[in-house]
This record gives C-alpha cells, sequence and structure tokens, in this order.
C-alpha cells in the first residue's frame, strides 16, 4: 500500500486510504495521503497512485515539512491536472494483520484510516503541493509555514600527494556547506508558478 521515498524514516509516504468506519460501508469516502519529507522520487510515486485512482478526483490529505522545491512544484501541477482538492491533514492508518496483501509496498491502495487535522503541518516546499489544488483547505489546528529561500555549496578541502606528476595519496581535510546568494531566476520561477 505504501510508496516510500528516500532512505530517511521520515521519507513520503503515499497512499490511497478508505474511511475505516463501518457504518459507512459500502459508500466510504477514499483519499489520497501524504506524509513525510518530498524527494525527487515523490513525484514519481504521485503519478502512480493517481493512475491508481483511475481518474477519480479523490481528496488530497498532505502533512509534509517540505523537502525538494522542484519535486514540490512538480506534484503541485500533477494535482492541478488531476483536479484535486488539497487538504493539509494527517492520516491515521489502522495496523495491518500479519499477512495483508492491502499493506504490501507494491499496492498503492487498500489501506483504511481516519483523517486528523491535529498536528498536522505543511512546510517549506509543501506550499506549493497545497497551492496546486484547485481548492485548499487547512483545519485551524493545523501548521503552514513559509520561509526565505536558501542556497548552499558544499567546499570540500583535500591534500593531495603528488609524485613524478601522479596523485599517490588524496586525504579529505574538510567537508563545510556554505551559504550562496539565491539567484533571481529562483525567485522568478516561484512568482511564475503562483502567478
Amino acid at each position: 500500500t505504501e510508496a516510500k521515498t528516500g532512505a530517511r524514516s521520515s521519507a513520503m509516504r503515499i497512499l490511497i486510504v478508505r474511511n475505516a468506519s463501518a457504518s459507512c460501508e459500502p459508500d466510504c469516502a477514499e483519499w489520497i495521503s501524504a506524509e513525510g519529507d518530498i524527494t525527487a522520487a515523490t513525484p514519481g510515486l504521485l503519478r502512480k497512485v493517481l493512475k491508481a485512482a483511475g481518474g477519480r478526483k479523490l481528496p488530497f490529505v498532505i502533512s509534509s515539512g517540505g523537502g525538494d522545491v522542484t519535486a514540490g512544484y512538480v506534484m503541485g501541477r500533477l494535482i492541478r491536472r488531476a483536479g484535486l482538492e488539497v487538504t493539509v491533514g494527517r492520516t491515521r492508518l489502522l495496523p495491518c494483520t500479519a499477512n495483508a496483501r492491502a499493506c504490501s509496498v507494491a499496492q498503492a491502495k487498500g489501506r483504511y484510516g481516519w483523517t486528523d487535522g491535529a498536528s498536522s503541518y505543511c512546510y517549506s516546499a509543501c506550499v506549493f503541493v497545497l497551492a496546486g489544488g484547485i481548492a485548499r483547505h487547512a483545519d485551524p489546528r493545523s501548521s503552514i509555514g513559509v520561509h526565505q529561500f536558501t542556497s548552499t555549496q558544499i567546499v570540500t578541502r583535500w591534500l593531495n600527494t603528488v609524485q613524478n606528476g601522479r596523485l599517490i595519496r588524496r586525504q579529505l581535510l574538510s567537508v563545510r556547506r556554505v551559504a550562496v546568494d539565491t539567484s533571481p531566476q529562483i525567485y522568478l520561477r516561484t512568482a511564475d508558478y503562483f502567478g
């Protein structure tokens, strides 16, 4: 059921969830749940889930601390093209039974749960996903935040030992992240996205 990006435990999970209340059957609501960090691989996962939805305009419920800005733009455009509404919220999933096929990583749907606005958040690159919705919603208990763009560069220092014109040893001395000026093109790209 779950699709995950990246190697960290907070990697984004995207899946189709059905309301777990027995009283709503057979017409229980379904939605697309997305929680975790947005990475370069996340738009590909979203494409798979949208395909699994079969063109249904399911609500998109997201809680994310952000991540890859470019991926956020792509996700927002995919959501807009699909005509989905976006809500900042959390999905509380029912636990899987031991051999439940619906809990397989290969599946994009089949999980049951509930939505909850409490403790949900949408920060940084997540706001580009939120902005992609044809309508955007947030629970009063949720948190939405943006910040100034920051650009960094990795500076690596090496000690090279050369003998007779050939490198015979290379020793890493230091690696540090240095802030650099954000290019005007990044701001123009953002203005174009919201324009």
